[in-house]
Protein backbone atom coordinates (compact mmCIF):
# COMPACT_ATOMS: atom_id res chain seq x y z
CA UNK A 1 0.00 0.00 0.00
CA UNK A 2 2.09 2.97 -0.91
CA UNK A 3 1.59 6.02 0.06
CA UNK A 4 -1.07 4.84 2.59
CA UNK A 5 -1.92 4.15 6.19
CA UNK A 6 -1.86 1.30 7.41
CA UNK A 7 -5.15 0.40 9.23
CA UNK A 8 -4.85 -0.09 13.00
CA UNK A 9 -7.48 -2.61 12.92
CA UNK A 10 -8.24 -5.78 10.56
CA UNK A 11 -11.74 -7.99 10.75
CA UNK A 12 -12.14 -10.69 8.43
CA UNK A 13 -14.95 -13.34 8.55
CA UNK A 14 -12.50 -16.45 8.13
CA UNK A 15 -14.24 -19.76 6.69
CA UNK A 16 -12.00 -22.95 6.52
CA UNK A 17 -12.79 -26.21 5.37
CA UNK A 18 -11.63 -29.38 3.79
CA UNK A 19 -12.21 -31.16 0.27
CA UNK A 20 -11.33 -34.91 -0.25
CA UNK A 21 -10.59 -35.56 3.71
CA UNK A 22 -6.86 -33.39 2.86
CA UNK A 23 -7.24 -30.32 0.96
CA UNK A 24 -8.13 -27.30 3.48
CA UNK A 25 -9.71 -24.24 1.53
CA UNK A 26 -10.24 -21.12 3.04
CA UNK A 27 -11.64 -17.96 2.57
CA UNK A 28 -11.21 -14.37 3.99
CA UNK A 29 -14.70 -12.18 4.22
CA UNK A 30 -14.33 -8.39 5.07
CA UNK A 31 -17.54 -7.69 7.07
CA UNK A 32 -17.49 -3.47 6.49
CA UNK A 33 -17.11 -3.64 2.37
CA UNK A 34 -18.60 -7.35 2.23
CA UNK A 35 -14.80 -8.07 -0.13
CA UNK A 36 -14.26 -11.80 -0.35
CA UNK A 37 -10.89 -13.50 -0.68
CA UNK A 38 -11.08 -17.22 -1.51
CA UNK A 39 -7.76 -19.48 -1.06
CA UNK A 40 -7.24 -22.85 -2.41
CA UNK A 41 -4.91 -23.83 0.63
CA UNK A 42 -4.34 -22.40 4.10
CA UNK A 43 -0.83 -21.24 4.08
CA UNK A 44 -2.04 -18.72 1.00
CA UNK A 45 -4.84 -17.63 3.45
CA UNK A 46 -2.16 -16.98 5.94
CA UNK A 47 0.56 -15.56 4.01
CA UNK A 48 -2.14 -12.63 2.82
CA UNK A 49 -3.03 -11.99 6.34
CA UNK A 50 1.00 -11.82 7.48
CA UNK A 51 0.98 -9.20 4.26
CA UNK A 52 -1.54 -7.38 5.42
CA UNK A 53 -0.07 -7.00 9.00
CA UNK A 54 3.86 -6.59 8.15
CA UNK A 55 5.38 -3.53 9.44
CA UNK A 56 5.65 -0.78 7.14
CA UNK A 57 8.53 1.41 6.69
CA UNK A 58 8.67 4.97 7.90
CA UNK A 59 9.14 7.62 5.31
CA UNK A 60 12.00 9.93 5.61
CA UNK A 61 10.83 12.96 7.20
CA UNK A 62 11.76 16.18 5.28
CA UNK A 63 14.51 18.30 7.18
Amino acid sequence: MPNQKMPDYIAYLVRLWREDDKTWRGTLEDPHTGQRYVFAEVEALLAHIREQTRPQPIPPQPD
